[in-house]
């Protein structure tokens, strides 16, 4: 049988559906799959009377339902009243709602199935209401219009959508209210996922949480009870890959900030407990392994049931259109809660105090949800983990991934505070937990050429080490800076250090010269952000928003870079030039600190994977008269002695 047939002409029946599954890039086929599954529901007449019963409201369904879904005899979803006759008939088998095997429940909603096509329908009317709302949410963020008034509080009693307070009006294909959706959706974009859904308030997240729990009752069950269960359906596969639900549960999980995802935990918590249901069914894993068409453009799933509204369904399933999968998406989660759940369980847990215990136990429990669903896709998809975790082609940019940041107590050997600096007695309620999360970003979020290296057990002391940007006169050369969180810390900003070779004998780092108009003669490195010299308001430290990743990148543009702030005529030019070759380059090739210090593999991996790049950039300044010709060969000589000469990319990042 052929997907296109599937329901519509299958003979009444309480199990029987379309088994030929197309992929997500075969749009087509699912819209046939699902015109035929909308053909089957819009044909029901009573079971009793054979008076037609229309299609309901998804709304006003979902409402009524909900209502009657209590006790040991619950209500059905696929149960259908007609008021000529009073009886119930389910829209999916045509007979009477009956009780299935297996009951789960939902915030007090008692979920039980009569038959695979009344599941199916469930799945069908939820997502239809969940794009009904999405829809209306991305148009008010188009039109931008003020929300004064939550409407939660307009119309509709009850607790969220189970109480349906979201009375908000849908497309004009679909019935709806008058309401504005989940409360005060408001960043805008594209319906494949430009919206910035970190970005939302409490009752939005409920409302949203509530639909995820009882979607995930709806999944097929790992428990069979029928041949839903046993062999999903074609039409469980297309209504999930056209409508908008799995586009912004992508989107919710390619957010790599645990604080975030910590202040909406309940969501998060429902969101990972419905893609690790579907991981840990190898039969549905596709629908997260598959890349998707980018939507457009599209009216909702309700609508799109209906054959004539196909062409108001806009995507691009061309190579260049397919959007990445929802597991490569979490790729940086799964790599910010695995630093996470390892450092709150860490060295650094002694420093954890009552408060920053209970505010880590929050953020830790969703970073185990998250390794949770990593597990299952790694048990029913062990390829889709591996492309994501695969080589790179370039060797220098696969060591900057896995060694961008790391936790060692080897930073406190050479650290030009930590002599200084006791424990964590005293410190702030929250600070250690805020210290977590920021090193727990760091490690998705660092830009190309930044290494963070941060003491295991004590991580407000760190070093850091950053490659001279593209087109500056540091072009090339290795720069490290020690940093001291403060116990102020994060009312009041890092304190950082530029390394010289007096004060940290271990480093070969630069010499201990002023090199730099924002560098003081003792190494203070002086930015508005650091609140160590002068700027606007809103140029300095703003506590709890200024983030270190927002430090680092200010050294690297504003010390390290600004090519454009210096011309190439300015007398300056040439002096910085030098001080890079000789203090950030060949010290780091044969000083007598070259061989050691916490940095050296660091060193020898660039020089060996980056030495052409560096030594070409050296050789163009040569020309300009700014360097001695012994100089370069002195480069030349260690370079080819560290076994450097080869590379694909850049010689200060990622290519």
């Amino acid at each position: 049988m052929s997907a296109a047939k599937g329901i519509a002409d299958a003979l009444p029946g309480r199990d029987v559906c379309s088994s030929v599954i197309p992929t997500s890039q075969d749009v087509k086929a699912n819209l046939r799959v699902l015109h035929s599954l909308y053909t089957h529901f819009k044909a029901l007449k009573c079971r009793g009377c054979q008076t037609p019963l229309p299609l309901p409201s998804a709304k006003e369904h979902i409402k009524n339902w909900v209502a009657s879904a209590r006790g040991s005899t619950p209500a059905q979803i696929s149960g259908l009243h007609c008021k000529r006759c009073n009886r119930f008939t389910c829209i999916g088998c045509r007979g009477k709602p009956l009780l299935g095997k297996n009951i789960a429940t939902s915030s007090g909603t008692v979920i039980n199935h009569c038959c695979s096509k009344g599941k199916l329908f469930g799945n069908f009317l939820l997502l239809s209401r969940f794009d009904e709302v999405e829809l209306q949410l991305q148009e008010q963020a188009r039109r931008k219009l003020p929300t004064t008034q939550s409407p939660m509080n307009q119309q509709y009693g009850g607790p969220g959508l189970m109480g349906m307070r979201i009375g908000m009006s849908t497309n004009s294909h679909g019935p709806g209210g008058n309401g504005t959706g989940y409360a005060d959706w408001g960043l805008g974009g594209s319906q494949s996922g430009d919206i910035d859904y970190r970005v939302q308030d409490d009752q939005t997240d409920r409302l949203m949480t509530e639909l995820l729990d009882l979607l995930r009752a709806f999944l097929p069950s790992t428990v069979p009870e029928s041949s839903f269960d046993k062999q999903p359906p074609a039409e469980f596969f297309s209504v999930l890959r056209l409508s908008l639900l799995i586009d912004r549960v992508t989107v919710l999980l390619r957010n790599d900030s645990i604080p975030n995802m910590s202040q909406r935990a309940s969501l998060y918590h429902a969101v990972l407990a419905f893609v690790t249901s579907i991981a840990r069914q190898p039969p549905l894993v596709s629908i997260l392994t598959d890349s998707r068409p980018e939507k457009k453009s599209t009216p909702g799933l309700r609508a799109l049931g209906d054959e004539a509204n196909a062409g108001e369904f806009v995507y691009d399933n061309s190579r260049g259109g397919l959007l990445a999968n929802l597991v490569r998406s979490a790729r940086d989660s799964f790599r910010q809660a695995q630093t996470f759940t390892a450092l709150s369980s860490g060295p650094t847990k002694s420093g954890l105090g009552p408060d920053d215990g209970e505010e880590v136990a929050v953020s830790l429990a969703v970073c185990k949800a998250i390794m949770g669903f990593k597990e299952s896709v790694r048990w029913s998809a062990p390829d889709a983990l591996r492309a994501i975790e695969g080589k790179t082609r370039d060797p220098w940019t696969e060591y900057w991934e896995a060694n961008k940041v790391v936790m060692t107590d080897d930073v406190l050997r050479s650290h030009r505070f930590y002599p200084r600096r006791n424990g964590f007695d005293g410190q702030p309620r929250g600070r250690m937990a805020a210290m977590l999360k920021e090193i727990a970003s760091l490690t998705t979020s660092l830009p190309p050429g930044i290494f963070v290296q941060v003491g295991e057990s004590r991580p407000d002391v760190c070093k850091i080490l950053i490659v001279g940007p593209p087109g500056s006169p540091f072009e090339g050369g290795l720069f490290i800076f020690d940093m001291y969180l403060p116990m102020s810390w994060p009312q009041d900003p890092p304190v950082i250090y530029l390394v010289s070779k007096q004060e940290s004998s271990d480093d070969a780092g630069p010499s201990g010269v002023p090199f730099h108009e924002h560098i003081r003669g003792d190494g203070t490195v002086c930015l508005s952000l650091l609140n160590t010299t002068g700027g606007k308001p809103s140029e300095r430290w703003q506590p709890r928003r200024s983030t270190l990743l927002s430090v680092f990148v200010s050294i690297q543009a504003m010390i390290l870079g600004s090519p454009e702030e210096h011309s190439h005529t300015d007398p300056i030019v040439p002096r910085y030039r030098l001080f890079t070759v000789k203090h950030a380059m060949l010290r780091w090739l044969s000083g007598s600190h070259a061989p050691s210090g916490i940095w050296s593999n660091v060193s020898k991996m660039y020089f060996k994977h980056r030495g052409a790049e560096v030594l070409a950039i050296v050789r163009q300044w040569a020309r300009s008269g700014c360097l001695p010709a012994g100089l370069v060969s002195q480069l030349e000589s260690a370079i080819k002695s560290a076994g450097g000469g080869g590379g694909t990319g850049s010689a200060t990042g990622v290519p």
